[in-house]
């Protein structure tokens, strides 16, 4: 790099996607770290298919220097139903009392994109969560202009957060699904909808080449572990290394905001979205 006067690149960029150029000129981007990170966006308990307690992976994700996690139990017709709110937001408050403020629980739920785009939830269950996540589970084959037009809907409903495992791929066991990914990624900069980077090894949803455009397009972006026990947000390193090679700053990120930062993006963003609807 000395012999040819080039400010050192980090491996994760070396891609022959600009960096060169960017490092000749200065522009290199100061990509995100493992320490920036703050919460986790999706975790599940045995309040549907995880294996821990909700007091015990909070317990785990503070032991891994985290100081909020979104809880995010399956909701729909693989998981919870509408009826088990109360039971879900009793627990987050006797947690997070539990912990006096030095760690903070935001309650909320993974819910199913149906094949139309509705959710497996009705509205008046997804406002009363902190956080909403919808996710494909299902009909992952589906052509192109059907797929595309079934996230646009979830990215269009008003209490959509963040739009989980986006392309739906499964690494050696399924390929990401046909969406118009420009369409998609312009979409969720116009509503204000975050796109997750799943830090699931057999995942790494976003890809780095997303990622890269959902940056240009102003995307909100949340590395998330899915942890399911104690021990599954060890992967979220996996998910930084997915950023860092997409270009990803702590700006970027609602990880590197806190708890309190987070909950009102949430409320700016439902009032931006209520404006363009």
């Amino acid at each position: 790099y000395a012999t040819l006067e080039l400010p050192w690149i980090i491996p994760e960029l070396r891609e022959d996607r600009g960096e060169i150029a960017a490092a000749q000129e200065g522009h290199l981007p100061i990509v995100v770290t493992r320490r920036d990170l703050q919460g986790d966006f999706q975790c599940h308990t045995t309040f549907s298919d995880g294996d821990d307690s909700l007091e015990a992976m909070a317990e785990a994700a503070r032991a891994a220097g985290l100081r909020y996690i979104v809880v995010s139990d399956h909701a729909g017709r693989d998981g919870l139903r509408p009826e088990a709110c109360d039971a879900i937001l009793a627990e987050v408050a006797r947690v997070n009392q539990r912990f006096g403020g030095e760690f903070r629980v935001i309650a909320g739920v993974e819910v199913g994109i149906q094949i139309d785009g509705t959710l497996e939830w009705p509205d008046e269950a997804l406002a009363r969560m902190e956080f909403v996540i919808a996710s494909f589970h299902t009909d992952f084959g589906l052509p192109q202009a059907q797929m595309t037009a079934r996230l646009l809907a979830a990215l269009r409903h008003p209490y959509v957060d963040m739009i989980g495992h986006p392309t739906g791929r499964f690494l050696g066991k399924r390929e990401s699904s046909a969406l118009n990914m420009e369409i998609v990624l312009q979409a969720a900069a116009d509503y204000g909808v975050a796109f997750e980077i799943n830090a699931w090894p057999q995942r790494l949803d976003l890809s780095d080449v997303y990622l890269r455009r959902a940056t240009a397009l102003g995307v909100p972006l949340a590395i998330s572990s899915s942890a399911h026990d104690r021990d599954g947000f060890a992967v979220l390193e996996f998910g930084v290394a997915m950023a860092r090679r997409g270009w990803v700053a702590a700006r970027h990120l609602l990880n590197t905001r806190s708890a309190n930062e987070v909950l009102e993006w949430r409320k700016r963003r439902l009032l931006r979205h209520r404006g363009k609807v």
